[in-house]
């Protein structure tokens, strides 16, 4: 007490008690604040439990409902400000610029604006006017009826929706019914002990590895080639050039037959995973010399195509390519249990492209594609498996595109998808 009184002064620590200092709205029938006016930290939705603890996390998800854990803090603020306004009250507060997209739309503007709320101003991007290199958005909202324009941008307009845009609703589109069985997300190692990598001072060499195969051939039975976002972008082939160990589901006594390979994983993957927490995470701590998540549902649906559909997750520009159906697939591609040339036309195209901007989310000004979001909903054009057209110039623009990248194999820059386009 004596530390505390000389640190802080004779009064201590001085509370701030919310029903006292603003009584007229806890403790009379005002019913809550007439306006809330202020900067709500940034934080996506992933690392709320690692900056801020997890019993924080969890008492937000029972605070408001329907909140998943992927969406950013920023849409906590939102529905908490929205809460605490009395009917008529209004919030102007400046948010990531994710705010009108996935999870963290449906958490804050998607909620609000179906519960009472109408957004009568907004600016969707603005540059930050400090030294951070920060977009943000800027969105007003009040709680009841708003009979006048809004203004979107600096522009009157009609409506704004929680996907701020001057018209259509506030929720997503359908799903198609049967998008869940071609679109998956590729294997999340959990481990770059896993890999055979040249640049990543976690993975082994690939000098190592051929000579282990040389050694050994079996240990060619559990190496497989590859690839992620990085290789599908930059390769003029969309060639992968790492390699990983898969045991796939065996047992450790089964996995142990390829002695040479189970060393590594043992040395290298084994010790961080026993530092998690095993009744949060069995299979990561019980089953080690396992990827976090293999995707046994992409294997089996792709087990008879001879090649797929692929893109990197995160990119500037939505480029699909076609890949070989025997590599692995990092966590960083969406893949697509399709291989014809009609399905390539129809992601590939502009009117796919604008599609997925409009309902995915963005990591800076990256597209961040999320298959459930942009793909499952995606309406596509009617009797496309049996168009000869789109067949005809899906092929050609494949064949047209791959040239130009060849052309540049052997020079100074080689160019993948993301500098051709």
């Amino acid at each position: 007490r004596g530390e505390v009184r000389r640190v802080l002064g004779a009064r201590g620590i001085v509370p701030f008690h919310w029903p006292l200092e603003f009584p007229e709205v806890f403790d009379g029938a005002r019913g809550g604040f007439d306006a809330f006016v202020g900067n709500p930290p940034f934080v996506g939705g992933k690392r709320i439990s690692t900056m801020l603890g997890e019993t924080y996390n969890a008492w937000l998800s029972q605070l408001q409902a329907g909140v998943t854990s992927n969406a950013d803090l920023v849409a906590h603020f939102l529905r908490r400000a929205f809460s605490l306004l009395t009917a008529g009250g209004a919030f102007g507060l400046i948010a990531t610029n994710t705010v009108s997209q996935g999870d963290t739309r449906r958490a804050g503007l998607s909620w609000i604006c179906t519960h009472g709320g109408v957004i009568y101003e907004a600016t969707r991007r603005m540059m930050w006017p400090g030294l951070a290199a920060v977009v943000v958005s800027v969105v007003h909202v009040i709680r009841g009826p708003w009979n006048r324009l809004r203004h979107l941008d600096g522009r009157d307009v009609p409506e704004i929706s929680a996907f701020l845009f001057h018209r259509g609703g506030h929720t997503d589109p359908e799903r198609v019914l049967d998008g869940e069985s071609k679109s998956f997300i590729g294997c999340d190692i959990k481990g770059q002990g896993f890999l055979f990598d040249d640049e990543d001072d976690g993975a082994t060499s690939l000098a190592e590895m051929q000579r282990m195969i040389a050694e050994n051939s079996r240990n060619q039975e559990r190496i497989r080639p590859y690839i992620g976002g990085e290789e599908l972008n930059s390769s003029p082939l969309q060639a992968p050039r790492r390699h990983v160990i898969h045991f796939e589901e065996l047992t450790e006594h089964e996995a142990r037959a390829w002695p040479d390979l189970m060393k590594i994983v043992e040395a290298k993957v084994k010790p961080d995973r026993m530092k998690k927490d095993q009744k949060k995470y069995p299979r990561m701590v019980l089953e080690w010399w396992k990827f976090w998540n293999s995707r046994p549902g992409l294997f089996f649906a792709i087990s008879r195509k001879s090649r797929v559909l692929a893109n990197s997750i995160v990119s500037g520009h939505l480029s699909f390519a076609w890949l070989p159906t025997n590599v692995i697939f990092s966590h960083k591609l969406a893949v697509f249990a399709e291989e014809r040339d009609g399905f390539f036309a129809t992601m590939q195209s502009r009117v796919h492209e604008v599609w997925a901007r409009f309902f995915s989310s963005s990591m800076k000004d990256d597209l961040n594609y999320s298959p459930s979001d942009c793909f499952e909903t995606f309406p596509f054009p009617r009797g496309w498996e049996e168009s000869a057209g789109l067949e005809d110039i899906g092929r050609r623009y494949d064949v047209h595109r791959a040239a130009v990248m060849k052309r540049t194999i052997g020079t100074k820059k080689p160019e993948g998808l993301t500098a051709t386009y």
